[in-house]
């Protein structure tokens, strides 16, 4: 698989623009990955659980550890798994010991072309995610917010749509980690509770 998927243009997905050609190029990859790869499975983390795992002991690192172990134990389901990669070496090494061939490495997206196939995958699925969020806000919020320009991470267009859809609703959306660090989050989540 690792000729094939580097002939494709799998190498680096951090070098795809952050746009719909960006998007674009990646669910192309992601389509050829699924059809490559004997087995994928991706796992999603939802608001609420990232909220609940951030209030246990481990927070989002033991919620992490943990679907990587089950996404381990399902891949092991369809035969033998020669190596196992996971890019990570502090957050995944204790996964070490439960299987056999398995390697924790910082970057090591940029060493396995499987790591990065797996990267390529996993943000197609977050585009697609996302593509439905915003979805739901384009009548409300026009064009101009409504499609999120930020993508949801912590940037100015994202701040731009927080703190609109607040001031229009006294809260922050559905979809909004509530445990998120990030000042503005912090900000209008203690608004949204002074306010309720």
């Amino acid at each position: 698989m690792k000729p094939a998927l580097t002939r494709l243009g799998v190498g680096d997905s951090k070098g795809f623009a952050s746009g719909e050609a960006g998007r674009a190029a990646r669910r192309v990859l992601a389509g050829h990955v699924h059809q490559l790869a004997e087995v994928v499975v991706v796992r999603v983390f939802h608001a609420e659980e990232v909220d609940e795992a951030m209030e246990e002991k481990g927070g989002l690192d033991e919620l992490e550890r943990t679907a990587a172990k089950n996404i381990i134990e399902e891949v092991q389901k369809a035969g033998p798994v020669p190596q196992i990669v996971a890019d990570g070496q502090a957050l995944f090494e204790p996964l070490a010991e439960c299987h056999r061939n398995f390697t924790a490495e910082d970057r090591a997206d940029a060493k396995y072309v499987a790591v990065e196939a797996a990267s390529i995958v996993a943000k197609s699925h977050r585009d697609a995610l996302f593509a439905r969020i915003s979805g739901r806000y384009k009548d409300q919020f026009g064009d101009d917010n409504g499609d999120l320009k930020g993508n949801g991470y912590a940037n100015e267009g994202t701040e731009a749509f927080l703190r609109r859809y607040h001031a229009e609703t006294g809260e922050l959306p559905p979809e909004t980690r509530q445990s998120w660090k990030w000042a503005v989050v912090q900000e209008l989540a203690g608004l949204a509770s002074d306010e309720g």
